[in-house]
């Protein structure tokens, strides 16, 4: 860098014997971003390596103690859920027709949302300069005590797509609801991208509220049309910055982008130096018209099928050139990964070489990664979309006029001159075989009997890629130190590209070191599923300690549900060892066969709770757990997802509820305790069967990990059934059957007689502290319902806390045998929470079983024509 670098160096950075790494992610990219701007030190670094990955170096000032105090806080964590979940309540969305800034009044809730981070960061907006560019552009000035050196700019976008209205019932949470169910923030923009902004913010306003002093200006530029193309919001920041700080004015950019991902048996960082290109083509084909009873052999629509066919016949040959960043990502992943093949290794060019053999390496590379990988070879090739295709009015009138629009991204490496002289060769054989004039690209105007190529709107070329070298002084060593100290030598930071185009677009003039990255990785579920669509969440716990010294359990307490499993098989393995029946060894065999039947409980127990917050961070502990629990059950526990997850709990005692109460209408009561399971089995498989046939459809790891657990409970059964199958009834069979049986009946304990359409009283809590202790505090059910990601141990915490001041005194019940004896034995009444008898009313007592699965797409609903297809 040409700019003087500063001397301070007290950060957020990791603290020696302290968890940095964010346990939520929005405030994991406000960490390591605000580190950046007020860091930059100088890092010299000499290496021959292809992926020289410099010092994970980390302060250990006590400033930087107490910020990762503070940061970690459980006081600081409720106000970052909060202020995540005010923004995403505010719908900042942009549409594609929008107007004039000063015009069209949809743009006015960004005016409510400038107001909600004013009141939100009193700090930032006291201590910083806000500038508003173009109306709704916000750039906060965080001014630094060095002007010499260049301000460094950190960026988020205020808007976020809208909401189609037929969409909202597939939410599992309103869109712009902000809910918070324990593990997850729900809502639009929750990912995309309202929580950079707001981690952004929190940095700021954290380091201001501990007396930090940048001596490096910092600036937060914060758009609102990245998804409309950014014309109105970013483009004018851009220019506003470049008027006052000039061409390559600013020391560094860092933007929305990829976060750290697991692959080839380690963690890549991956930020995007570089962006493809892209252009949008359209093709005009223009013919006579007149009437369809007397047309021409080819219509201008035929023309224009005929050109398609030909363009999508040939898609561009992938090309990885030399300066592709993802050339240096995959020596990242020889030299780094040990999971990387080794016969790949050998096949990937190297830069800088000449000669036969790299030749033949550098053509040959692509179009096999290409064939191996659809995805990946769209990283390396020049892409075409046919995606609107508009000609004729009438069907018994010629087309005069059909246009076809073509969306191109164009490859690193590549240039729009590409696309003009491919298109240009098929259009003109084309134009030739049926006598039209041709104009491609000459920005001449339609005529008749013509094909005309034009450029739609501005073309946009790949961006320039930003240095990645890691001698002497440079953001990239900053940024790969930064990141390896907050989570752990063991990642690899690999330069990488952004498919999709970001904000950054209208900054290049700025800066030469953009990085396009959302620090920040979860384990166990690393998903961008929402993103653009429905069910949009960010997780609240991204990380809790660095990856290279992460826990192998995320809690604990779960120590309790693993001991209990180990005492299962030791217990089964010494009953099936020593005794053909319960009764052999007397009272020590009896015993130990009535404690199978309670473990086998225990078990089913910690399945429902591992399948709402897993037990381990790593997905193959998790796999394992759940085929050792589908054994202790006796059934594969994956089934557990659909029916309770998906169905009980987003219509709990509705017609989609498979568990709903009402199943069961017998006038004694405790008929439909005993008889509620089988009510439940039998009606609830349908969908199920229906919900794998999709899963499967769509290649999801949920299929194979059920086939592996019915694998291991069907193959297991099996041996013990050629073994003894006495032993197997008394020892395998009865405990498992009485742990489904349970799991299910108490189900009917918790919620029959419950008023749903309260907040609280729409379930009963066993609060007694032996049952909890036995089933994992499964007694209280009315705050798993309202937060299922809370782990079990904080359930009775959290009761007391939230529930138990709101919830009607009759659906707390310490002992629970009592309550079963009155409800089923004396009185044995069927009565609701308030004392009165309960009446199944005519609707409940017909209502029909409704499907709760309906789409491969979503899994809450859709169709029922597509279910009946579905079901053929």
């Amino acid at each position: 860098m040409s700019d003087k670098q500063p001397q301070d160096t007290v950060t957020a950075r990791q603290t020696s014997g302290h968890d940095a790494s964010s346990r939520w992610p929005w405030r994991s990219l406000g960490l390591i971003t605000a580190t950046l701007a007020v860091a930059l030190p100088a890092l010299n670094s000499n290496s021959h390596s292809l992926c020289h990955q410099g010092p994970a170096e980390a302060s250990q000032d006590q400033f930087t103690v107490n910020m990762l105090e503070n940061l970690n806080s459980e006081t600081f964590r409720q106000k970052s859920i909060q202020r995540l979940a005010g923004a995403i309540q505010i719908p900042t969305m942009a549409y594609d027709d929008m107007g004039p800034v000063d015009q069209d009044p949809r743009w006015n809730v960004f005016d409510d949302f400038a107001g909600y981070l004013e009141i939100t960061f009193p700090t930032v907006h006291e201590k910083l300069k806000l500038e508003k560019v173009n109306t709704h552009g916000l750039l906060y000035t965080w001014t630094g005590s060095d002007p010499t050196l260049k301000p460094t700019v950190l960026m988020a976008h205020q808007d976020v797509v809208p909401v189609p209205e037929s969409t909202t019932s597939q939410w599992k949470h309103p869109p712009f609801s902000g809910d918070f169910d324990g593990s997850a923030i729900w809502g639009r923009g929750a990912l995309d991208c309202k929580n950079t902004l707001i981690g952004s913010l929190e940095a700021v306003e954290a380091l201001l509220e501990a007396g930090f002093k940048p001596k490096r200006t910092i600036i937060l530029s914060f758009g609102f049309d990245e998804e409309i193309s950014g014309h109105h919001g970013a483009s004018f920041l851009a220019s506003f910055l470049l008027d006052r700080y000039g061409e390559n004015g600013i020391a560094l950019i860092i933007d929305e982008g990829a976060p750290i991902l697991p692959l080839w048996g380690t963690h890549f960082a991956v930020p995007g130096v570089s962006e493809k290109g892209y252009a949008d083509v359209e093709i005009i084909v223009r013919a006579k018209g007149g009437h369809s009873s007397m047309p021409p052999v080819h219509t201008s629509a035929g023309i224009a099928a005929e050109l398609v066919t030909l363009i999508e016949k040939s898609p561009y040959v992938p090309q990885l050139h030399e300066d592709n960043p993802l050339l240096d990502f995959l020596w990242c992943g020889a030299e780094h990964a040990p999971g990387f093949m080794m016969g790949l290794k050998y096949l990937l060019p190297k830069k800088g070489r000449t000669g036969i053999f790299e030749n033949v390496k550098r053509t040959m590379f692509p179009r096999l990664v290409s064939r191996v990988n659809r995805m990946a070879g769209y990283l390396i090739s020049t892409t075409q979309a046919v995606d609107v295709i508009h000609g004729g009015v009438k069907v018994n009138a010629l087309p005069e006029r059909t246009t076809v629009l073509i969306n191109h991204r164009i490859n690193i490496g590549d240039t729009s001159a590409l696309i003009r002289q491919k298109l240009t060769k098929i259009t003109s054989e084309v134009a030739m075989r049926h006598n039209l004039t041709l104009h491609a690209f000459d920005n001449s105007t339609e005529q008749e009997s013509s094909i005309t190529i034009r450029f739609m709107g501005s073309v946009l070329e790949p961006a320039p890629i930003s240095p990645t070298y890691t001698t002497g002084e440079s953001p990239w060593s900053v940024l790969a130190s930064t990141t390896r100290s907050l989570y752990g030598k063991q990642v690899v930071m690999a330069p990488s590209i952004m498919p999709a185009n970001t904000d950054t677009k209208y900054y290049w003039n700025l800066s030469r070191h953009i990085f396009r990255y959302s620090p920040g990785w979860d384990p166990e579920t690393l998903s961008i599923e929402g993103i653009h669509t429905v069910n949009e969440r960010v997780a609240t716990e991204i990380a809790q300690s660095r990856i290279d010294s992460k826990p192998l359990l995320r809690h604990n307490e779960d120590i309790r549900c693993l001991v209990t499993t180990a005492l299962f098989f030791t217990v089964f393995l010494l009953t099936w060892h020593n005794f053909s029946s319960p009764l052999d060894g007397g009272l020590l065999s009896f015993a130990l066969w009535l404690s199978l039947f309670q473990l086998s409980f225990m078990g089913a127990v910690t399945t429902h709770n591992a399948i709402h917050l897993p037990v381990f961070w790593s997905k193959n502990w998790n796999k394992f757990y759940q085929v050792c629990l589908s054994l202790q059950y006796g059934g594969a526990v994956s089934i557990f997802i659909p029916g309770h997850n998906l169905s009980h709990h987003k219509y709990p005692q509705q017609a989609r509820d498979v568990m709903r109460t009402t199943k069961v209408r017998y006038s004694w009561n405790l008929l439909n305790g005993l008889l509620f399971f089988w009510h439940v089995v039998l009606s609830g498989n349908k969908d199920d069967k229906l919900y794998f046939a999709a899963q499967a459809r769509m290649n999801r790891p949920i299929v194979r990990q059920r086939q592996l657990e019915e694998l291991a409970v069907w193959g297991t059964t099996g041996v013990l059934l050629l073994l003894d199958w006495r032993r197997w009834i008394w020892f395998a069979l009865l405990p498992q059957f009485y742990a489904k049986y349970c799991i299910l009946s108490l189900n009917f304990l918790q919620h029959d007689g419950c008023d749903m359409s309260s907040k609280y009283n729409f379930a009963r809590n066993f609060t007694g502290k032996t049952l909890n202790y036995l089933c994992f505090n499964n007694g209280y059910h009315t705050v798993h319902h309202l937060y299922p990601g809370l782990h079990w141990s904080i359930l009775p915490e959290k009761h007391d806390e939230l529930i138990s001041a709101q919830i009607a005194d009759s659906l707390e019940d310490e002992n629970i045998l009592l309550y079963m004896w009155r409800a089923f034995i004396w009185p044995g009444l069927r009565i609701d929470y308030k004392g009165n008898p309960l009446i199944i009313t005519k609707e409940e007592n017909e209502m029909p079983d409704e499907p709760w699965f309906y789409t491969e797409a979503e899994t809450f609903s859709g169709t029922k024509e597509y279910l009946a297809q579905g079901m053929k």
